[in-house]
């Protein structure tokens, strides 16, 4: 399974049910998303970002063209994280 920056993930369940995330970064241990539509960074630990994948509770939902992903990049790396 292939994580790639700039594509969007649905959440359907838990504590960010209802949004969505776009991978801007990524490490060995940890995801950095943009979440929508609250513009805030989630960083979410690898495994259970694959974990909610498996378990259908996080949906691959596009790969979004260049400029959309730049804004969201944009609101990534102008955080204070």
């Amino acid at each position: 399974m292939s994580i790639e920056h700039g594509s969007m993930y649905a959440v359907n369940a838990g504590d960010y049910g209802g949004t969505y995330f776009v991978v801007c970064n990524d490490t060995s241990t940890h995801i950095d998303c943009v979440q929508l539509p609250e513009k805030s960074i989630v960083s979410v630990p690898v495994e259970d970002f694959k974990s909610g994948i498996d378990k259908k509770i996080v949906k691959h939902v596009a790969r979004l063209p260049d400029g959309v992903y730049a804004y969201c990049k944009d609101i990534y790396e102008n955080s204070n994280i």
